[in-house]
């Protein structure tokens, strides 16, 4: 039970927002991105992607502080959780919501998230396979959140000041946001760098699963997601790549799962305006509105992150990951040295063939 001085302590936090974020502002430019600006497009890149703060914003700020106190609540009522997922807008349509309320956008998502995560059962009712790892999920997003809003509800009652949140993995999908506000690629990926940073800190013996960014569209090009028409295209494939190089750099407890490919199409064109003769489009039957995945792309996309996941907690043979060369263990190596022993002396034991001496190379790999 939470104590009444850490309530007051949470409300004081959220009563300085307006404070950290003025201090928080940086009057160069260098984050947001020229480019952009120079399509006509406004920037609203104006805190730190990197810096700790809670949401500010007038259009958003209230419903945040509700949806806040609602994920705490989450947090404090869930017991032996094994997976928490954290994110935006896109993590909290699991729940059916958007800022905490229920929108249309989201019709579908939260009985999806009951097939894939909450139900126990081996199958679901419609058929598919259901949670049968019995692996616990809670999912933990907020609307219009960017890296530097996560990172302050991790370090809130989310995760630092919640001591029974103790998850064999963590899932996260963040940064789309910091690109939508106009702010540059590699502003975006200090954020992501700054986040995973936290909750490394926080629970170290966690595993982190880094979720590769999903193809959007702006406003006034149709389903487009081809790098020459679609400015977002080439700094969120910049960030996925930054999210698999911080995955390599600590493979054993951070692994990078893409989702690009289950919303952006490849279409050959028989006119075509783009190099090669073919073009990349957004899937509308699964991201409708060129951002949301809808209720099918969420089953589609949850269906990957849950077999990951199941993989890599159960099996420990994580799917699409990148193949890293790894040094093989002590056992590995014990069990190589018997059967070439065995080998030696099959063949040392027979007369009529000369014994040859054999060199085999292995090559262990994980991925």
């Amino acid at each position: 039970v939470t104590s009444t001085s850490s309530i007051l302590r949470q409300r004081q936090l959220w009563a300085g927002r307006k404070a950290r974020l003025e201090s928080n502002v940086s009057s160069s430019p260098s984050m947001c991105d020229a480019d952009v600006i120079r399509l006509g497009v406004q920037c609203r890149c104006t805190e730190q992607s990197n810096v700790p703060v809670a949401q500010a914003n007038a259009q958003f700020a209230r419903g945040w502080r509700e949806k806040a106190e609602r994920n705490c609540q989450k947090v404090r009522d869930s017991r032996h959780v094994d997976v928490v997922w954290y994110g935006d807008s896109i993590t909290e349509s699991w729940e059916g919501t958007s800022m905490g309320k229920v929108t249309a956008r989201t019709k579908g998502i939260e009985k999806q998230w009951e097939e894939l995560f909450y139900n126990d059962n081996a199958v679901n009712s419609n058929g598919t396979a259901g949670n049968s790892s019995k692996l616990k999920f809670l999912a933990l997003g907020i609307s219009a959140d960017q890296t530097q809003h996560l990172i302050y509800r991790l370090n809130g009652c989310e995760l630092r000041d919640a001591p029974l949140l103790q998850p064999k993995v963590i899932v996260v999908a963040i940064g789309t946001n910091n690109i939508g506000v106009g702010c540059t690629a590699e502003e975006a990926i200090k954020g992501l760098a700054r986040t995973l940073d936290t909750i490394r800190r926080l629970r170290p013996e966690a595993k982190v699963v880094l979720l590769g960014l999903l193809p959007r569209a702006p406003k006034g090009i149709g389903a487009s997601a081809t790098s020459y028409k679609n400015y977002y295209t080439p700094r969120l494939l910049q960030m996925n790549g930054a999210l698999r190089n911080m995955a390599a750099q600590d493979s054993e407890k951070v692994r990078y799962m893409d989702g690009w490919n289950l919303f952006a199409i490849t279409k050959h064109l028989q006119k075509p305006p783009a190099i090669g003769g073919k073009e990349l489009f957004i899937s509308l039957n699964r991201m409708p509105d060129l951002l949301h995945p809808n209720a099918e792309g969420m089953r589609i996309w949850g269906t990957r992150v849950r077999t990951f996941v199941q993989n890599w907690v159960l099996n420990d043979a994580v799917l699409g990951t990148p193949r890293v060369s790894m040094p093989r263990s002590q056992g590995a190596k014990k069990r190589l040295s018997i059967v070439s022993r065995r080998r030696r002396e099959k063949e040392n034991n027979t007369t009529t063939f000369t014994s040859h001496k054999h060199t085999h190379t292995h090559n262990t790999t994980t991925s």
